[in-house]
């Protein structure tokens, strides 16, 4: 790709200069807190693993990790990545951060995260997913039965688009291919409220009006032919609770028709509370869809996350999914019950982890489904090296699959499992070449299959792209303002 083409030659004339920059970065792993490969969003976090709904069942899934950059870094990354019997996937990345321009590029034959982004104060450039509003229209909405109590989750890359995007005063323009199809929009903004046009090459014009405000959000969205769709979003704090409400209406077609896979309900309730108590906190989501009559589904979940002495933490959760989660139902849909709790610990220098997970298609979690047991260890070792150790045992009913995340430089690979076996992985991280190295290895045997190994490796430096007063020591970049920078 000729954009990732330009920020790698970038790279190479920054790496190439004989001065080390005083405040280059080098990224540092964390020691302490070990997470038992837990979430896709957030590693440190013990809510049950969930793939996007358009997930093809049994299948891996990989998503950018919502990690960033300081304002005045660069940050170039090289890997390989494989499995027994395969060829070698190579795989680079180029970031660049500044106060008014950032790039992102990542190469790679067959890797699922390739493409590049460039970004300014008024425009975009090549592969972003734009989002007005709600997502009614343009970007992805929120899937209400989201166990993440109302975070939105990193949009799939096969939702982005490849194009352009400008931003001059109250005006934004995009345009751009999404999955071979022609699109565009055009917004105009006036305070927290906007109005706008969404075209799209194999349907009819949408139309969308949206109010975003810190505290709540809303949007409308509707098609020549009088089908609607409307969201609101509202988030409030009660005493020392914390309450987000999402409710959605309108009717099961909005537009040209959608892919099934992709679907999203057109009704839909969604109520989530936090509330901490001392050392504890304790979550709460209830939520109801509806795609149309017949296809609907519901969800009720319950976190405790406690803080014990030494730096412990003890989190058990309960929930109870029922219906479909997409407008075509699949054969696995009905009743599920499941049971979770998760163990973090530790001194200094050396993370532990324990979690252990029940599913059952019954009431009390009976007719088990499938369960996985982890264990993590972590130790800290000199230089800011770590070594790390997670080892699980499943059982998964044929028909269902158990998805478990892990982390890797650059992403979140949320890994699909069936039958019965064991996976266990090892994770090296060491400071190399005025940067970081990082090898993981990891090794699944189900019964009746021989052993499948997995492996990456790569290396990732982060340097400062402003260049250092010889006298003062400050640094200066872009003619930009030295306090503005700070």
């Amino acid at each position: 790709m000729p954009a990732a083409a330009a920020l790698l030659a970038a790279v190479v004339i920054v790496l190439a200069r004989p001065a080390r920059e005083a405040d280059a970065a080098t990224p540092q792993p964390a020691t302490r807190g070990v997470a038992a490969d837990s979430t896709a969003e957030d590693p440190d976090d013990a809510e049950p693993v969930e793939p996007p709904s358009d997930t093809e069942d049994g299948t891996d899934v990989e998503i950018e990790a919502a990690d960033s950059i300081e304002a005045g870094a660069m940050e170039v990354e090289v890997g390989a990545a494989g499995h027994d019997g395969s060829a070698n996937l190579q795989r680079r990345r180029v970031r660049f951060q500044d106060r008014d321009i950032s790039a992102d590029a990542r190469e790679g034959a067959g890797d699922p995260l390739a493409g590049a982004v460039f970004r300014g104060r008024a425009f975009t450039i090549g592969r972003f997913t734009p989002r007005w509003g709600r997502g009614l229209v343009a970007g992805v909405p929120e899937d209400p039965w989201r166990a993440r109590w109302g975070v939105t989750s990193p949009a799939p890359r096969g939702r982005s688009l490849e194009g352009a995007a400008i931003r001059k005063g109250p005006l934004e323009l995009f345009a751009g291919r999404q999955s071979k199809r022609g699109l565009g929009g055009a917004r105009l903004y006036r305070g927290a409220a906007s109005v706008g046009v969404f075209a799209n090459a194999h349907g009819p014009p949408l139309a969308s009006f949206a109010l975003d405000r810190e505290d709540q959000s809303s949007e409308i969205a509707a098609d020549p032919a009088g089908r609607w769709r409307a969201e609101t979003r509202l988030e409030r704090q009660v005493g020392e609770a914390q309450l987000v409400a999402r409710v959605r209406g309108g009717l099961p077609r909005l537009g040209a028709p959608t892919d099934p896979k992709r679907s999203t309900p057109a009704q839909a309730l969604t109520l989530i509370a936090t509330r901490p108590w001392s050392s504890a906190r304790a979550s709460i989501l209830g939520a109801w869809w509806r795609f149309r009559p017949g296809r609907v589904g519901s969800r009720g979940a319950l976190a405790v996350e406690r803080e014990l002495s030494h730096h412990q933490r003890l989190a058990i959760g309960l929930e109870e999914q029922q219906g479909t989660r997409r407008e075509i139902p699949r054969a696995l849909d009905g009743i599920r019950q499941g049971v979770w709790s998760e163990w973090r610990g530790g001194p200094p220098g050396l993370g532990l982890a324990l979690r252990n997970e029940i599913w059952g298609e019954g009431p009390w979690v009976r007719r088990e489904v499938r369960r996985s047991s982890l264990a993590a260890v972590e130790l800290a070792g000199p230089a800011g090296s770590t070594v790390r150790i997670t080892h699980g045992v499943f059982r998964v009913r044929s028909g269902e699959s158990l998805y478990l995340a892990e982390a890797e430089s650059d992403r979140l690979v949320l890994r699909a499992f069936t039958g019965s076996g064991e996976r266990t992985r090892l994770d090296v991280t060491a400071p190399l070449a005025e940067g970081q190295a990082r090898a993981t290895v990891g090794m699944t045997a189900t019964a009746g299959r021989p052993p499948r190994l997995q492996w990456t490796v790569d290396w990732t430096r982060r340097l400062s792209t402003r260049r250092t007063s010889p006298r003062t020591g400050s640094t200066r970049g872009g003619g930009s303002n030295p306090e503005e920078d700070g």
